[in-house]
């Protein structure tokens, strides 16, 4: 994640947060598939979502749905996803089109396996 911003450094509540959505368990570590985030105006969310979808969509191969109260904030989350797809040639060169807020796709012969 630091290709797109070499200052990006997630607090530890929000890599723990991370870590909890990335191995779908909550804070005791049950498994979980349900997750409610809140938090203060300008403290991360936004920005950890956009992280958190792009890994899950391009080394989990998970279809993404990214939903936000407004469209502004759906597009905020988006602006920070493909922020990091257009971080590496690599990740690029697996776009078989531009991506969309719509449908953003990669050829998956081309994706790394988990």
């Amino acid at each position: 994640m630091r290709l797109v911003d070499p200052s990006m450094r997630f607090p530890k509540k929000l890599r723990v947060i991370f870590a909890c959505l990335w191995l779908q368990q909550d804070m005791q570590g049950r498994p979980t598939t349900r997750f409610i985030m809140k938090g203060p105006r300008g403290g991360g969310k936004s920005k950890l979502l956009g992280a958190l979808g792009f890994v899950k969509w391009f080394l989990q191969l998970r279809n993404i749905i990214d939903m936000g109260g407004s469209l502004e904030q759906a597009k905020g989350v988006y602006n920070y996803f493909t922020g990091h797809i257009y971080s590496s040639e690599a990740i690029t060169s697996a776009l078989p089109a531009e991506p969309t807020m719509l449908r953003t796709k990669t050829r998956t012969s081309m994706r790394p396996r988990t």
